[in-house]
């Protein structure tokens, strides 16, 4: 059998461990997350640990005790062609200056990976600042986000009087979190799935920005709820999801908040197949589909192989090749492979 790409090899002896760390000791990588990422605020970074980063994964790479490097796991729930599957954010991957370009993220994330091979886990995404530094390892591009500016999100969406916009209390959040995976549903094939505690984590990390969630309500009928609008502001007003039935049931509505928005960032989304058997099963099909694969997966050896690809309206199932079926695989990396399914993905996460 091949032998599985070992990451850079650090022992004792060069004053290095990796661990991966308790709850209670999430709190040692601040330091390390804002010398790295300077341009968050201190309010940010404080609802950041207070809310996700108290409930994540982070591994790390400590030297003399103290993080050096580091690569947080944020817990994700997709939906996938309908089925909902347990999967990780990836935020927060950050070295210090002094131990740059020796392999450290490398070996963070390729243990991570393998680590998360083993629980099952179909798949991870993340937003890299560059998309160079995760193809090596997997990761291929699957979707492009955009963050618009706009003057005022309440002049966008009340000037002529037929809509009401106001702040979304926490009360609401679970109508708010089933309305928004209804509207997904209806409209992409892979997208965050919300619930009542994803915007309770949103709610202070957006107020650290001076931002808020904002329900769009037809006037005059309270519960008629028929649009959402997360924003921040920082020298104007960031977008950062606007998700609803508007654009379809009110075309001029839409039409005006696009006149008076503009484009201020375009993210990349990228993801890595992490268990291929867990990724076949969340695979849809109106019709019978077979595919033959000869995956190669230099960092997690256990994906490597031949595959039959067995995909229908219920979902998919992979099961290795006969040797009659071997010549006809066609060859794919993990990259390759999750690009050719995931198409129409919608992610607005803040970090």
């Amino acid at each position: 059998m091949k032998r599985q790409a070992e990451p850079n090899a650090f022992t004792a002896a060069d004053g290095l461990s990796e661990v991966l760390l308790s709850p209670s000791c999430h709190r040692q990588t601040r330091k390390l997350w804002e010398d790295v990422f300077s341009e968050d605020s201190r309010r940010f970074v404080t609802a950041y640990y207070n809310g996700k980063g108290s409930a994540n994964e982070i591994s790390c790479l400590l030297y003399e005790g103290k993080p050096v490097s580091m690569i947080h796991w944020n817990p994700r729930r997709l939906c996938v062609n309908g089925h909902v599957a347990d999967t990780f954010f990836i935020v927060g991957v950050a070295t210090a200056e002094r131990f740059r370009r020796q392999g450290m993220m490398a070996r963070l994330l390729v243990n991570g990976l393998r680590r998360l091979y083993a629980q099952h886990v179909p798949l991870v995404f993340l937003t890299p600042a560059n998309i160079r530094y995760y193809e090596p390892f997997g990761f291929a591009v699957t979707a492009d986000r955009k963050i618009c500016r706009i003057r005022d999100v309440k002049e966008a969406f009340g000037s002529d009087g037929a809509f009401d916009v106001r702040p979304v209390n926490r009360p609401e959040y679970d109508a708010l979190a089933k309305f928004v995976n209804e509207c997904y549903r209806v409209s992409a094939s892979v997208y965050v799935f919300r619930d009542a505690g994803y915007y309770e984590n949103l709610e202070s990390e957006l107020a650290s920005e001076d931002g808020e969630i904002l329900g769009v309500y037809r006037n005059g009928e309270t519960d008629a709820l028929c649009g959402s609008v997360l924003y921040t502001k920082d020298g104007g007003v960031s977008l950062r999801d606007l998700t609803g039935t508007i654009p379809f049931e009110h075309p001029a509505l839409a039409a005006r908040f696009d006149e008076c928005s503009e484009v201020m960032l375009q993210e990349t989304v990228m993801m890595r197949i992490v268990s291929l058997r867990d990724f076949a099963a969340l695979l849809k099909s109106e019709t019978s589909l077979t595919m033959y694969i000869r995956l190669s997966d230099p960092h997690i050896i256990q994906n490597n192989g031949s595959f039959v690809l067995e995909i229908g309206p219920a979902g998919g199932s992979v099961r290795e090749c006969t040797p009659g079926e071997c010549g006809r695989c066609r060859p794919y990396t993990p990259g390759q492979l999750v690009q050719a399914f995931m198409q129409g993905v919608v992610l607005t996460e803040v970090v």
